[in-house]
């Protein structure tokens, strides 16, 4: 395990209860919805039919996204590198009676054979927490021929306009766009983000081709409880994307 996996792990297992306590109520309201702003897969529509699925949850989390998959006829693990996390996941899937398989381990060296699922989702998850370098060739392979990615992190626009000052994206360029990778989020935890071209180059790179590029806008009105003054920054610029990519047979 790398040492920004530590420290993330060590983040997650100490925040994860006032998390779950203040964004995991709205979370749970509407599970099937993508990012800061909780726009609805039913809106989107970027998944795949899950009936009879076997899909992993990068990052699950509390276990909302993994619970309503399972609730919609998937069956589902779900993945995360915090027991914190998962022991909010399973307390709520145990609450509805839901059967998920919930699995400690790093998104960056799954513990899973190869050609495993159908369908790999990461929220907000895995994927922005983990190294892509690491993450996508992972993905790639338990993934089946065929089989479908779909995560949603930041955009990178928002990252290099984030500013330090206000706590949130700002209207200038505060970090270079070029070299974008791994972005600091103190006591040496981590998150990852790249130029869209270096997606593109490292989706290729693992056989994965791309199905969509959604930059989800928040409705009129819409609000954050992860970024609520940046709601309008993020109707006039793309604050987050939704990657939808592809193995290819």
């Amino acid at each position: 395990m790398g040492e920004h996996e530590r420290y993330n792990r060590e983040r997650w297992d100490k925040t994860s209860d006032s998390y779950q306590a203040y964004h995991g109520v709205e979370i749970s309201r509407v599970p099937d919805a993508w990012g800061a702003w909780r726009i609805p897969e039913s809106e989107l529509r970027v998944l795949p039919d899950i009936t009879g699925k076997d899909v992993l949850e990068l990052g699950c989390g509390g276990g909302q996204w993994s619970i309503w998959l399972a609730q919609n006829g998937a069956r589902v693990t779900g993945l995360d590198l915090s027991e914190r996390q998962l022991s909010h996941a399973r307390s709520s899937a145990a609450a509805v009676g839901v059967g998920v398989v919930l699995v400690q381990g790093s998104a960056e060296s799954l513990p899973f054979r190869d050609g495993t699922f159908d369908l790999v989702l990461s929220d907000h998850g895995a994927m922005s927490w983990g190294d892509p370098d690491r993450t996508l060739p992972e993905v790639a392979r338990v993934l089946r021929p065929g089989g479908i990615l779909v995560f949603c992190a930041a955009s990178p626009l928002f990252i290099i306009c984030w500013d330090e000052q206000i706590d949130g994206p700002g209207e200038r360029l505060r970090r270079d766009y070029f070299g974008l990778h791994r972005v600091e989020e103190g006591d040496g935890a981590a998150t990852f983000n790249l130029p869209y071209g270096e997606w593109v180059r490292r989706f290729r790179m693992h056989g994965l081709s791309i199905d969509a590029l959604v930059e989800p806008r928040p409705a009129e009105g819409a609000v954050s409880t992860f970024y609520p003054e940046a709601t309008e920054w993020a109707r006039r610029w793309p604050a987050e994307v939704i990657w939808k990519v592809r193995r290819e047979p």
